[in-house]
């Protein structure tokens, strides 16, 4: 099954390797387009535009001939070596056309076998998967013993009843699920089942039921506890969450009947009055909920007191294989379980309204709380100015938006475990898995991260709002300040370059980001902060003075050190450049060491400081 994981690794990085010669092919198709209108205007300009001196004569090909001397201009071609070279564009055009459509039938062709592949993957991984397929109910009988023992050891009359014991789920999501079921059942008859006398003043049969029930829903296995015991008292939950620290008194009786349930999920929360060596084993209801999330799973809870309780557990059919979404936050990726996450969101600016000091975002009918995940994971405030997406993530109190900067696709992962590193011990990340670029992506546990955040419901921390406040400016980089690496952003339409000033920029150990005009210049200026700008004056759909003009306008870019890179040498040029903001002026070609230096210049001066 690790080959198969392997396999679809290098299928994705195959797809990306794809995609990339889609888009090579692209732009060299607009540059054929570019090429073929500076051709036909070469060639209308000077294939029979031959000069009255040279009529006498036979221009590129020698003296004119007897035979030919005779004739005027309109009775006979003469060529030059304009007329030749224009030909000979021509010609070549001809050829960059041909040559074009036989690498885009090749492209479609690698598309076609590429989705053969991916057919041919996903059933091999199919067949597989169902190899490692067993019974959901062989540990089955191990609970009933176990309740047994619990039952005779506490007194009660316990009966197990089981059902959906053919389920067919994953051999590993067996293996990792038992401790957690047998703990929850444990915790039915210790905690939940009441004694027989209760439950004969209560009008309950003399016998205490607990229920275990396994089923497939989709692609997930689902599997259900319950039990028709006392329920939990949820006043006595609330009282040892203010007594450990995890809420403030003044917030336990607003807190919600849904919310305080989940407060069993919390570490070292028990509402016991003793704790034996029966119940649970030592293992907390934090540590099942943990075990759940770890195979991108989830646990939920509802109670009716004097009824029963009942826990559902939500898991994948398979382990290694899942599908979750990228996503970018700052310079950083991260992907994220589609099973964490309902749905996405498109977040207008002045969408997220600050309602009681919380960010709030109206999605239908639900009044939905935002985050920063920027913010949460320590990378500071985001830069991008704009729609933000939103993801509608489940957790432990509900579901929470988390606010992105840009979603990069959807993807099948091959999650790997962290193992023992002391930075990932309590972490918000369950595993890491290898993008189709090849890059180490980190897979969020978005369980454990807003639990995280509700440990902290009574500390400062939770207060972090998405809206920025009022103490912070709006043109203020985030993204150095977090110790990320020195951005700098390169505008050229020139292929060439792109690649050699950025090659010199990289060298200088610089994180290079470039576009391809004016246009795409000013939309990630917007995106990212980046310590330094250069820009070229010659461009197409924004020059470099309607560049420097509109980054000059806003505020998160109006402090940018933006340099003007051009082979315009005119002192007239310079002038209107330096007039409209620009920071310093180079003309091409370059010097890599005076370009570095000039670079330098800028990041060694405070961030903000232009001029």
């Amino acid at each position: 099954m690790n080959l198969v994981g392997e396999l679809v690794i290098s299928r994705g990085r195959l797809e990306q390797r794809l995609v990339a010669l889609e888009q090579f092919a692209n732009q060299v198709q607009a540059t054929k387009g570019r090429m073929v209108e500076a051709v036909r205007s070469f060639e209308e300009k000077h294939t029979f535009n031959v000069p009255a001196s040279s009529s006498g004569s036979g221009g590129a090909t020698g003296p004119a001939l007897p035979v030919t001397s005779d004739f005027g201009g309109l009775e006979f071609d003469r060529y030059d070596d304009f007329n030749i070279l224009a030909r000979r564009m021509a010609e070549v055009s001809t050829d960059v056309g041909e040559v074009m459509a036989q690498l885009n039938g090749a492209i479609k062709k690698a598309r076609e076998d590429m989705g053969l592949l991916q057919r041919l993957t996903l059933d091999m991984r199919d067949e597989i998967a169902r190899a490692r397929i067993v019974p959901i109910g062989t540990p089955f009988t191990r609970f009933k013993r176990a309740v047994r023992e619990m039952a005779r050891s506490t007194g009660k009359d316990v009966e197990l009843v089981t059902s959906g014991e053919q389920t067919e789920v994953d051999t590993v999501v067996v293996e990792r699920l038992v401790d957690p079921l047998v703990h929850m059942v444990r915790n039915s008859v210790f905690h939940g089942i009441e004694k027989t006398d209760v439950r004969i003043a209560c009008g309950k049969p003399a016998k205490g039921t607990i229920y275990l029930h396994a089923a497939h829903r989709g692609n997930s296995v689902v599997i259900e506890v319950e039990d028709d015991g006392g329920g939990l008292d949820v006043e006595k939950i609330k009282a040892k969450a203010v007594a450990i620290g995890l809420i403030r008194p003044e917030q336990a009786p607003e807190l919600p009947y849904a919310d305080a349930l989940k407060l069993i999920f919390l570490p070292g929360f028990s509402t016991a009055d003793q704790v034996g060596d029966q119940a649970g084993r030592g293992v907390g209801m934090d540590v099942v909920k943990r075990v759940i999330e770890s195979m991108n799973g989830q646990i939920d809870i509802e109670m009716e007191k004097g009824v029963g309780t009942k826990f559902t557990l939500t898991l994948p059919f398979t382990l290694l294989i899942s599908t979750a979404l990228l996503v970018r936050v700052g310079t950083e990726r991260y992907a994220v379980p589609l099973s964490s996450i309902r749905e996405v969101v498109l977040a207008a600016p002045g969408a997220v309204q600050d309602v009681g000091g919380r960010p709030i975002l109206q999605v239908g009918d639900e009044a939905l709380e935002v985050r920063s995940l920027g913010r949460m994971l320590g990378l500071g405030e985001s830069t991008v100015e704009g729609p933000r997406p939103v993801l509608v993530a489940r957790g432990a109190t509900g579901m929470t938006g988390l606010a992105v900067d840009e979603l990069l696709g959807r993807q099948e992962i091959v999650v790997k475990t962290l193992g023992t590193l002391r930075p990932f011990q309590q972490s918000y990340f369950g595993g890491a898995s290898i993008d189709p670029e090849g890059h180490v992506v980190l897979v969020l546990d978005i369980g454990r991260l807003l639990a995280g955040r509700t440990v902290e419901l009574a500390g400062p921390a939770f207060a972090q709002p998405l809206l920025p406040s009022e103490s912070s400016e709006a043109g203020e980089p985030s993204g150095e300040a977090a110790g990320g690496p020195t951005r700098v952003l390169l505008i050229d339409d020139s292929l060439s370059v792109r690649k050699f000033v950025g090659r010199m920029l990289e060298r200088a150990g610089y994180t290079v980001d470039t576009a391809v005009d004016g246009e795409d210049g000013v939309k990630k200026a917007s995106q990212v902060a980046y310590r330094v700008i250069i820009t070229d004056l010659e461009m197409p759909k924004l020059n470099g003075y309607e560049v420097l003009q509109t980054l000059r306008q806003r505020p998160r870019t109006k402090s940018t050190p933006i340099m003007v890179m051009t082979t315009r040498a005119g002192e007239k040029h310079q002038q209107a450049a330096m007039s409209l903001g620009a920071s310093g002026y180079l003309t091409k070609p370059v010097e890599e060491r005076a370009l570095v230096a000039a670079v330098e210049q800028w990041i060694s001066r405070p961030a903000g400081a232009s001029r």
